[in-house]
């Protein structure tokens, strides 16, 4: 079975970014539960957490701390054209979580 794979360049890097299998979905969906979120890692980009970017590419926690913002934003760019799935997934969940906290909000 071939997996899409797209390779970026970012500084002297080459970056490989990966469609995620339903099985990686499925771990992803899995550890939404996890209660200890860092601001940063879950914060700094609208649309996919850093440890999300990490399961997407061969990129490590150490090389993304070393990354600039406008570098992870050429990295996630590719997430998203090899992984549309993964992102359109990812907003129905909020759409779902925020409506969620608005009922619960209502109803107090």
């Amino acid at each position: 079975m071939n997996i899409i794979q797209k390779q970026i360049t970012i500084g002297d890097r080459v970056v490989t970014v990966h469609e995620m299998t339903v099985s990686e979905i499925r771990s992803w969906v899995a550890s939404l539960d996890d209660s200890q979120i860092n601001l940063v890692d879950h914060g700094l980009i609208d649309t996919v957490s850093l440890p999300d970017i990490q399961r997407m590419t061969d990129l490590t926690p150490e090389e993304t701390d070393g990354m600039t913002p406008s570098q992870i934003d050429t990295v996630v760019d590719a997430c998203k054209g090899v992984n549309g799935h993964f992102f359109k997934l990812a907003g129905r969940i909020i759409d779902v979580a925020q409506s969620a906290m608005a009922d619960r909000a209502i109803q107090k």
